[in-house]
């Protein structure tokens, strides 16, 4: 039997391969971690090809999301004077976040409570994804105490913030830029659990 450098010659003269040609130590796709729960929780890879239902998970998040700007355009929590004017209660009292926030209430206690359990899974999705942490710690009354006091100062929240965006005001980029500051800051403090 013939023999090649990296290859057999079968009796028949056809060359085999010992080993594998043009290896790369890369992909060329790289990781959708946390995108897709469908690939990933339950492994059916074929939507990524043929999109029944991949596409629509980003259709309905643009629209909820376009929904909840418009919702806070309209209501005015984009203005800032809106929300410091709230907190001035003994000043020139806004009632505007009151109104925001019951009927926000109204809508989304029935789903929560009613509609949310009888539900296995959404529509578009694979799994709720319901908050984790329920304890009312010390760094829970810390981060809402800081968040209140820059809530009441710059009368903006990130949501408000976000959709704010189109407005192009520099005061809005520097909120922005100065809440991802905080968030990272705030993911460098010990968590409970690494204490314990």
């Amino acid at each position: 039997v013939g023999r090649a450098v990296g290859r057999f010659w079968e009796s028949a003269g056809e060359r085999l391969h010992e080993w594998s040609r043009r290896l790369r130590d890369i992909t060329g796709l790289g990781s959708l971690g946390g995108c897709n729960a469908y690939l990933y929780g339950h492994r059916c890879d074929h939507r990524l090809h043929h999109g029944d239902g991949f596409m629509m998970i980003y259709l309905t998040a643009l629209a909820t999301g376009a929904m909840f700007g418009a919702g806070l355009v309209v209501s005015g929590m984009t203005d800032p004077a809106n929300i410091q004017g709230f907190l001035d209660v003994s000043g020139a009292w806004r009632p505007h976040l009151a109104l925001v926030m019951m009927a926000a209430i109204a809508v989304a206690l029935p789903f929560f409570q009613w509609v949310l359990p009888r539900l296995s899974k959404p529509v578009y999705g694979a799994r709720f994804l319901a908050p984790l942490l329920t304890a009312i710690d010390q760094r829970l009354l810390l981060g809402a105490a800081v968040f209140g006091v820059g809530w009441g100062v710059s009368g903006l929240c990130p949501g408000p913030a976000i959709a704010g965006i189109a407005y192009l005001e520099p005061q809005i980029f520097g909120f922005l830029a100065a809440m991802l500051i905080g968030m990272r800051l705030a993911d460098r403090l010990p968590s409970p659990s690494s204490k314990a």
